[in-house]
């Protein structure tokens, strides 16, 4: 059940977290985007 490992399976290009504040994460392009999952685990 892991979406690590079913990545491949699902396709598209990942993408690549630069950084974390509160509950958004933003990728190395600046894009921002809504943690829904933060408690699976730390940052």
């Amino acid at each position: 059940n892991s979406p690590v490992r079913a990545f491949n399976g699902v396709g598209g290009t990942p993408i690549f977290i630069e950084k974390a504040q509160g509950a958004y994460l933003y990728d190395v392009d600046g894009k921002r985007y809504v943690d829904y999952v933060g408690s699976w685990g730390p940052m």
